[in-house]
């Protein structure tokens, strides 16, 4: 029976008797070293800062895990597989390099950085894996896979296009693609798309561009897509993938803004006549940190988010406080007495700015069906000059996470045309507007900031407005035509104001991210400019070496000479010592028989003397 394709079985075989053969060594190679080249270099160096590390998922016999050694010194790098075979074989290549045979879930350990290349092609589901890999990655997931495979191979299950891969999986978005030609490589004869995301964490949005010159990711995209202004649109706003990964900011504790909101909604509570023990419905919860502290006084809460993260968050809040209540994860757009048994209260804090006037209507009216006694709605208040300072200054620096927010200056005529009864609009949360003051004062000035503590901010223009209102049985609107009319006239100027506040922030913000360009454009040209002088200081210094090795080069050879003609002298000289040695010896031969003749001669002279007198004596 042959073994499933993909199988562990079906890959050790493979790589046990066709890889090499088919040159699988070669075409890992080729794919990884794609993915290295077309990598922004930003992003290589955020990858090979020391401490990283990296994991390369399917790593086969070895060789990507070669390139990534070789590119990221100073990274930690492991290879990844689950075939026994390609791990030990993948081993005896290299030794010196870290490899697991087991799958990535199983090994519970996390990593900096990810790459995947042309492996998730191979399975059925691969977003499935790729949540796999996202649960294990701390940094940036870097994937290749083959694009828009017409005649898949047999060990490929899937084809891959633009819109496969999300803007955003939880906390990680997509900040990076590239489609790469390869249809004159030996490997791979079409082309491969590079994909790349990053934790939110990491703050790298807004900077990378692919080949086409298209953003992959800049605030009008990954934040919210902006509508004309007779076009009511929040896409992004109202995702939940978007609403996972803010929950994913959510502090663990509430702060002391939050705390005094919660006072401020008690005594709101109260004020209307509900008191400790009452039910309360929070449609859109949040970090629950606002109903955990109205349970904290006694009331019955009730949390309602379809982001999973946030009910997540608010359980793990409600635990550690000792707090009792009730999460139900579920789209607000669902909300009926089916799916929520009925409370006092139905309210929210912060939920409706990112919705269109008909969305809200429709949510009101189901609040209004699940009410007993009161909705309570709270949202931005559109007069607050603090408020919108901060979002101005939030977009401008790239730094807004919450979507799409309708500028409203209330929301009465919304409430109305859902069939409630408005008991009154009050303003909220002027506590927020010193938090929203002292987030711009570096650009508007410390004297700007003091305006909250002079109590110059009047009472209209604090953060929030809150509308309370009364559910009505079976009430039949008056004047529905007119009140249509109104809503119409009065979101068409909400859409209108928002969509020019937007775009003149984002206008603002792609004006200073080219003012940076600029600056590092100039910055690279001075550098340029600055290696262009140092080369020709290193030129001018390595002829002078060259002239002075060629002046050693010539001492060197006379010294060389001046040694050999030292050592003839030496020579000579020694001869010339045994000669005069020689000739001392003959000298002194010399002196002595002269000593001897001159003695011999005194003897004869002494001799003749003697004859003489003996002759003259005869």
């Amino acid at each position: 029976m042959p073994e499933k394709v993909n199988s562990v079985s079906w890959w050790n075989e493979y790589f046990q008797n066709k890889w090499e053969i088919m040159r699988g060594k070669e075409q890992t190679a080729f794919f990884m070293q794609l993915i290295i080249d077309a990598l922004p270099k930003k992003i290589k160096s955020i990858i090979n800062k020391p401490g990283t590390t990296i994991l390369d998922w399917g790593c086969a016999l070895g060789q990507g895990v070669d390139l990534l050694e070789r590119n990221f010194p100073n990274a930690e790098i492991r290879g990844l597989d689950i075939s026994d075979i390609a791990i030990e074989k993948a081993k005896a290549l290299y030794p010196n390099y870290k490899f697991t045979m087991e799958s990535l879930e199983n090994t519970h350990a996390r990593y900096t950085t990810i790459f995947c290349s042309n492996c998730l092609e191979h399975f059925e589901n691969p977003r499935k894996l790729m949540d796999k890999h996202l649960k294990s990655t701390e940094g940036i997931y870097i994937i290749l896979v083959p694009y828009k495979e017409e005649n898949r191979i047999e060990s490929h299950l899937v084809t891959f296009d633009d819109d496969f891969f999300p803007e955003a999986i939880g906390a990680f978005y997509k900040f990076y693609s590239k489609i790469i030609d390869t249809t004159g490589s030996e490997f791979w004869h079409g082309t491969q798309l590079l994909v790349a995301y990053c934790h939110r964490t990491l703050n790298i949005a807004n900077k990378f561009i692919d080949d086409n010159k298209k953003n992959v990711l800049n605030p009008a995209s990954m934040i919210r897509k902006i509508s004309s202004p007779d076009v009511n649109q929040t896409i992004d706003s109202q995702s939940s993938q978007l609403w996972d990964r803010v929950a994913e900011t959510y502090a663990e504790e509430a702060d002391s803004a939050e705390i005094e909101l919660g006072r401020e909604i008690e005594s709101l509570l109260i004020d209307i006549g509900i008191k400790p023990k009452a039910s309360l419905l929070e449609v859109g919860c949040g970090s629950g940190h606002l109903s955990g502290y109205l349970a904290s006084k006694g009331f019955t809460t009730t949390l309602m988010d379809f982001s999973n993260v946030a009910i997540t968050k608010a359980k793990a809040y409600y635990e550690k406080h000792g707090l009792k209540g009730n999460f139900v994860l579920c789209d607000m757009m669902e909300l009926s007495i089916e799916k929520v048994t009925p409370h006092d209260v139905v309210w929210n804090s912060g939920v409706f700015e990112h919705f269109d006037s008909w969305q809200v209507i429709d949510v009101l009216r189901r609040m209004g069906e699940v009410a007993q006694k009161y909705v309570i709605v709270l949202v931005p208040n559109a007069r607050s000059f603090p408020y919108l300072l901060f979002r101005r200054h939030a977009m401008e620096n790239n730094e807004w996470i919450w979507g799409r927010e309708l500028l409203r200056e209330s929301i009465q005529h919304l409430a109305e045309a859902a069939g409630l009864e408005v008991i009154e609009e009050k303003y909220l949360g002027h506590h927020y507007c010193q938090a929203h003051l002292d987030y711009v004062k570096s650009e508007l000035g410390q004297e700007y900031a003091d305006v909250y503590q002079q109590n110059l901010i009047p009472n209209n223009q604090d953060y929030l407005i809150a509308l309370v209102a009364r559910p009505q049985t079976n009430q039949e609107i008056v004047g529905y035509k007119e009140l249509i009319e109104k809503i119409l006239k009065e979101e068409a100027i909400v859409a209108q104001k928002t969509y020019y506040f937007d775009l003149s922030a984002i206008s603002n913000s792609l004006k200073s991210l080219q003012a940076i360009n600029l600056g590092h454009q100039k910055a690279e040209e001075e550098l340029s400019s600055a290696l262009q002088a140092k080369d020709a200081e290193i030129e001018r210094l390595l002829k002078e070496v060259e002239s002075l090795q060629a002046i050693n080069l010539g001492h060197q050879k006379a010294e060389e000479e001046l040694s050999s003609a030292f050592q003839a002298k030496d020579a000579e000289i020694e001869r010339l010592l045994k000669e005069v040695e020689s000739l001392q010896a003959i000298n002194l031969g010399h002196q002595k028989a002269e000593e001897e003749l001159s003695s011999a001669f005194q003897a004869k002279d002494a001799e003749i003397e003697r004859l003489l007198k003996e002759v003259e004596s005869l």
